[in-house]
């Protein structure tokens, strides 16, 4: 199996434990601090979706050998973004998504309040993670978790007739 068919795979299955988290659990428990199981989750498996459409760009070398970290990935993929015409905000939402968990990683003191997450830093600036707000990332990450499926697919087809 190739790199990117795992990333994809990954992305699938990290998605579908986000969606169990967030419309099951969570309505069920009523707990806030799902919510960063959640962001986690969401975060993997938008991560794995951008990383599996830059292996199969990778394998056909239609891109540059790039690092494994973070920064180098999304600037490669930026290259794909104007390439494909990706439209849904995939780079924001990883963006925004690994802001909150490096908040909450340095975050000194965390509280909930009326049914969000409050994360406060040494320095005391505060960040809040609602419900409503992970929700709005999960759709997004839907959208692009399936633009870059059926630009996988599309590529396969392609790629598979010249090789």
């Amino acid at each position: 199996m190739e790199r990117y068919e795992v990333c994809r795979k990954n992305s699938f299955q990290k998605f579908i434990v986000a969606d169990r988290f967030l419309n099951f659990t969570y309505r069920v428990v009523n707990e806030p601090k799902l919510l960063f199981g959640i962001v986690d989750n969401i975060f993997y498996a938008v991560d794995d979706a951008m990383n599996s459409l830059l292996y199969m760009e990778l394998l056909y070398k239609f891109v540059p050998e790039f690092n494994e970290n973070f920064e180098s990935r999304i600037d490669v993929f930026k290259l794909l973004v104007n390439k494909y015409k990706i439209s849904s905000p995939g780079i924001q939402i990883l963006l925004e998504l690994n802001q909150i968990i490096q908040s909450h990683k340095k975050s000194s003191v965390e509280f909930v309040k009326n049914k969000s997450i409050i994360m406060c830093s040494d320095e005391f600036s505060c960040e809040k993670l609602t419900f409503e707000m992970v929700q709005n990332y999960f759709k997004k990450a839907k959208l692009f978790i399936d633009e870059i499926n059926t630009l996988l697919n599309q590529n396969e087809r392609n790629y598979r007739r010249y090789s």
